[in-house]
């Protein structure tokens, strides 16, 4: 829902409404980013203990995500919550398998390209 509030409020932007300032898409982010390291810490890894690992790690920053920007570690901050989704969409994939989780692998991507424009921006 945040990811989605974030797209059309850029859309209105680029399209010329002038009501919105940008701040509603840094809230929404913000959200996306916290929500997506709870889900990261709270998803189980099964016997993939080095994996658990990364993803509980990336769970935690995408947590912290203002301490790590407030200690100049912004751009580990800005990927962390796409990081985490992208590990928690590998993780399903690994679990039931490309074909039953096509459409989890093609989110992973696109939440690949939304780390590397935000580590861009």
């Amino acid at each position: 829902l945040a990811w989605s509030t974030v797209s059309v409020s850029d859309f209105l932007m680029t399209n010329g409404v002038s009501v919105i300032d940008g701040s509603l898409q840094t809230a929404a982010l913000e959200v996306a980013d916290l929500f997506a390291g709870v889900a990261a810490c709270a998803v189980p890894t099964g016997s993939l203990v080095a994996a658990g690992a990364l993803l509980k790690v990336c769970g935690v920053a995408a947590v912290v995500k203002p301490a790590l920007v407030a200690a100049g570690l912004a751009p580990l901050g800005a990927v962390a919550g796409p990081g985490c989704l992208i590990l928690v969409c590998a993780r399903e994939v690994f679990w039931f398998g490309l074909f039953n989780r096509g459409g989890t692998a093609l989110a992973a991507l696109v939440f690949a390209a939304i780390a590397i424009n935000r580590t861009s921006a």
